[in-house]
């Protein structure tokens, strides 16, 4: 009973073994599409949410590309203008640099100018502040004294002839008018003559005879000399002072006065 069983079987078995292999291969062509598939397999929740993040992802990659795009066309625009620009500055730039180097070198040159000028100056004020020291150094004269000088004549009057010359000296240094100055140095010459000291009076008389010629003490100062050269010995030196007073017409005393000095020399000579 079992035997006719089992023979159906394989015949069963034996037809659909023959229709496969009779069926062709199914091609590219004829395979499913995704929506076939999907249709057959749809994605589960998890599946559906994956591929919505990461299309997501994708579209913002794209935007970001999109947009770095639009930014560097932004950028060349700009590069583009900005070489524009520069092509237009670069003449000004040098022109400016040409004036600035020429203002440069006048500044130079207006330095070294100033430097020279200041040291000019310098000097000038060095040597102007060591006359103002010279001069501050040199103390004032006195201011003349009618009084001191009527004090050497007194003194020379009361024979106090070494204080006459002391006191006339000091009158010297307080600049006296030039009117007194023959008889300050009569005076003094005078009064070293009372002392014996003979040089110091032939200088006070000499100065007299070749500073003051037009003074009233001129020939009275070569009667003087002639009296120490007499003195002194020197009786030739007196004589010829006395003959270059006479020469140049002194006051009629005066003359009176020369000869008798003249007549005494001759006589001791």
């Amino acid at each position: 009973m079992k035997k006719p069983y089992f023979s159906t079987f394989f015949l069963i078995l034996s037809a659909f073994l023959s229709a496969c292999a009779q069926t062709p291969p199914p091609t590219q062509e004829n395979a499913p599409s995704e929506a076939e598939i999907h249709a057959w397999f749809p994605p589960t929740q998890k599946e559906l949410e994956f591929r919505k993040l990461h299309q997501k992802e994708l579209d913002l990659i794209e935007g970001d590309i999109e947009a770095l795009f639009f930014e560097h066309e932004k950028h060349v625009l700009m590069e583009n203008e900005l070489r524009d620009s520069v092509a237009q500055v670069d003449p000004k730039i040098a022109e400016l640099q040409a004036k600035t180097n020429a203002e440069i070198e006048a500044l130079a040159k207006k330095r070294q100018d100033t430097v020279s000028e200041l040291d000019s100056l310098k000097s000038g004020a060095d040597k102007l502040s060591k006359r103002i020291e010279e001069y501050e150094s040199i103390k004032p004269r006195p201011e003349f004294s009618p009084a001191d000088y009527t004090r050497g004549m007194t003194l020379f009057k009361e024979r106090e002839y070494q204080k006459s010359v002391d006191q006339f000296l000091l009158v010297l240094k307080q600049n006296p008018p030039q009117a007194l100055m023959d008889n300050i140095h009569f005076a003094m010459g005078s009064a070293y003559f009372k002392i014996k000291n003979y040089p110091k009076a032939l200088d006070h008389l000499n100065r007299i005879v070749s500073e003051y010629p037009q003074g009233d003490k001129w020939h009275m100062s070569y009667v003087l000399m002639g009296l120490i050269h007499n003195t002194m010995g020197e009786k030739s030196k007196a004589i010829y002072g006395l003959d270059q007073a006479l020469k140049n017409n002194p006051p009629t005393p005066v003359i009176r006065l020369i000869n008798r000095l003249i007549r005494l020399i001759d006589k001791d000579a």
